[in-house]
C-alpha cells in the first residue's frame, strides 16, 4: 500500500496497537475478507458515484451484517437541538436488539446499545462540512456529528463511515474532532492485502464493541459503564498504559543522564571545582 494502512490519530498507542493486532489469531479473517472483496467488486468502478442512501445499501450494511453487528437505523433521538436520527444503534446481538425493541424511539433506546453509528455518501469528505442547500446539522463536519451521538446517546464508542474510510471515535476524546482511528476499506480491498484487512476486521467487527451490554440508566441518558472490558476497551487502556510507562522510563533516562552530564563536569579537572563542592549529585 501506498499510504499506511490505518491513520491513528491519537486514539491509540500505535506501538500498542500493532502488538495486539499481532496477537490475533481469527480464522474467520480470511473469509470476511474475501466475502467482503466480492461485495466490492461489483460497485469498485463507480462507488464514487453513489449517494449516501446507495453506498448505504449497496455496501455499509452488507459490511456490519458480515462483520456480525446487530443493529437498528435510524432509531429517533431526542437532543437539545431537536430530534435527531443517526443511522445506527449497535446492539450485542439480536437478542440484545429485540430486547430494546419496545423502547424504539425514547429515552431509553440507547441504555443498552453498544456504539452509535453515522454513514455518509462514498468518500464524502469526512473533516469538513458540506456546503449547498440541505440540513445544517447533516451538513456540517461529520466529525462533530459523531461526537454529538455519541454524547447525547451517553454511549462510548461512535463508527464513522463513507464506505470507502471506517473511524472510531471515543467518547473521552470525540469532542477534539480530530482524535480517532481510521482504515481506508476501499484500499485495503483494492491492494489484495488481507493482512492489511487485520487492521480494519479486528477493529470494526462486533466483537470489538459486543460485551458491554448494559449501561446503567441514570436520568434520561444511559451512562456508560466501565466494569465490563471491550476489545476497544482494552485496546485504549493498554494503550494508556504503554504511553505512561514510556514517559516514566524517558524520564528516568533524563534524570540519569543529566546527573551523569553534571557530576562529569564537577569532576572534569580542568573545572577545578571537586576540591569546593559537595559529593557527587544523585537526583533520584
Amino acid at each position: 500500500m501506498s499510504e499506511p494502512i490505518y491513520n491513528n490519530r491519537s486514539l491509540f498507542s500505535s506501538y500498542y496497537l500493532e502488538k495486539v493486532v499481532t496477537e490475533q489469531t481469527d480464522a474467520s479473517l480470511t473469509d470476511v475478507y474475501e466475502q467482503i472483496q466480492r461485495l466490492y467488486a461489483p460497485i469498485a468502478a463507480d462507488a464514487s458515484r453513489l449517494n449516501e442512501a446507495q453506498t448505504e445499501e449497496l455496501f455499509i450494511r452488507p459490511v456490519l451484517r458480515i462483520l456480525g453487528h446487530a443493529f437498528v437505523v435510524q432509531p429517533m433521538l431526542r437532543t437539545a437541538q431537536g430530534t435527531k436520527q443517526p443511522d445506527y444503534a449497535f446492539f450485542a446481538g439480536t437478542e440484545a436488539v429485540e430486547k430494546a425493541r419496545p423502547s424504539l424511539n425514547t429515552d431509553d433506546f440507547f441504555n443498552t446499545a453498544t456504539a452509535i453509528g453515522d454513514a455518509k455518501a462514498w468518500g464524502r469528505n469526512l473533516d469538513r462540512r458540506l456546503d449547498g442547500p440541505g440540513d445544517a446539522f447533516s451538513n456540517s463536519n461529520p466529525n462533530y456529528q459523531i461526537d454529538f451521538y455519541i454524547r447525547t446517546a451517553g454511549l462510548t464508542w461512535g463508527v464513522l463511515t463513507n464506505g470507502k474510510q471506517w473511524r472510531l471515535y471515543h467518547r473521552n476524546t470525540s469532542y477534539k474532532l480530530d482524535s480517532f482511528y481510521e482504515v481506508d476499506l476501499g484500499e485495503v480491498l483494492t491492494d489484495d492485502d488481507v493482512n492489511a484487512f487485520r487492521y480494519f476486521y479486528y477493529f470494526f467487527r462486533k466483537e470489538a464493541f459486543a460485551q458491554e451490554v448494559a449501561a446503567r440508566p441514570v436520568g434520561r441518558r444511559a451512562v456508560p459503564r466501565h466494569d465490563v472490558s471491550t476489545f476497544l476497551d482494552n485496546v485504549l487502556t493498554g494503550s494508556a498504559r504503554y504511553t505512561v510507562a514510556v514517559s516514566d522510563d524517558l524520564g528516568d533516562r533524563i534524570y540519569s543522564a543529566l546527573e551523569a552530564l553534571i557530576n562529569g563536569f564537577l569532576a572534569y579537572p580542568d573545572n577545578q571545582l571537586m576540591n569546593s563542592c559537595p559529593p557527587p549529585l544523585h537526583l533520584h
